[in-house]
């Protein structure tokens, strides 16, 4: 299923939006390769519902524990995807 991508780049002050298809690993493998670097990245899926996967330049560690869930996730299979950590929001 295609999902959304809003990421905001390293240094810039605008916002990217891409879409792609995520139906396996190796899709998700390759969205997470092309915003391991952004300060911010969210997924949207197409009924609305959005994660984060990328926070102040740091891939969640939800994300890559739980690579399954978060495809079936994106494919409306799994209705919810962990927020993350005690310290989801914290930044170093």
């Amino acid at each position: 299923m295609k999902v959304k991508i809003i990421s905001l780049l390293g240094a810039k002050q605008k916002f990217v939006t891409n879409v792609t298809k995520v139906s396996s690993i190796s899709d998700l493998n390759a969205v997470i390769r092309s915003v391991v670097t952004d300060r911010m990245a969210t997924l949207v899926r197409e009924d609305g519902k959005q994660t984060d996967i990328v926070h102040c330049g740091t891939v969640r560690d939800e994300v890559y524990n739980q690579k399954q869930l978060l495809v079936d996730w994106c494919n409306l299979v799994a209705d919810e995807f962990p927020d993350g950590g005690l310290y989801r929001g914290a930044s170093v």
